[in-house]
């Protein structure tokens, strides 16, 4: 069984999920690759993994190859991160515009698909501290040092240190969404399929 899935999936939703197969199909031998977005759909068609975390965002949906079978995961929603000690950290909400002199730690990797998205002018002119990597957790890090807020999503922050407030997005909502994604076709395992139904009972735990 060999599984792919992008940072934020792997650290959250697949580990209970592995943890029932390996109980309920203990001879099955397991990898987990993490991966870059836009690698998977290859990775798939080569058989280079059996099945996919994949995501895209509601706003922005991206296209299924034809070949290809995705499922509907989760939602994810995209929250606003925040030094502790912010002035607005005992808000109930946030909404970028109320942030317009605030360092911004921008994400370009993982939220290239936001670039003409629903926030374009609402960030406002603050300074800028340009995030050029994979994993969210060192924007975090960033943002818990109070070097600016963020935008992440909901996966990452869920074990947010204690440096770091979080708050929902009012307006604009967005939402990154997650699937798996295989083959599509009737020769699948029955570990795949058992798998999938574990993501999806692990995604609906969170």
């Amino acid at each position: 069984m060999r599984l792919g899935a992008f940072i934020s999936a792997a650290a959250s939703i697949v580990p209970p999920a592995l943890a029932r197969l390996r109980a309920t199909h203990p001879a099955v031998q397991i990898t987990l690759r993490e991966l870059e977005q836009r690698e998977t759909h290859a990775l798939l068609f080569r058989g280079e993994i059996d099945l996919a975390i994949t995501f895209d965002y509601e706003h922005a949906p991206g296209p299924v190859p034809a070949g290809l079978m995705q499922e509907h995961l989760m939602d994810d929603p995209i929250m606003v991160a925040l030094p502790v000690g912010h002035p607005l950290a005992g808000a109930d909400s946030v909404t970028p515009a109320d942030l317009p002199s605030d360092a911004w730690i921008n994400t370009a990797v993982d939220f290239r698909d936001l670039a003409a998205s629903p926030l374009d002018g609402d960030r406002g002119g603050g300074p800028r501290l340009d995030f050029d990597g994979m994993d969210f957790r060192t924007a975090l890090n960033l943002v818990a040092a109070g070097l600016g807020v963020a935008l992440l999503p909901r996966l990452l922050l869920l074990d947010a240190p204690p440096s770091v407030v979080v708050l929902p997005m009012r307006q604009p909502r967005l939402v990154r969404r997650l699937y798996t994604c295989r083959l599509d076709t009737r020769g699948v395992t029955a570990s795949v399929r058992r798998l999938e139904m574990y993501l999806r009972e692990a995604a609906a735990d969170l």
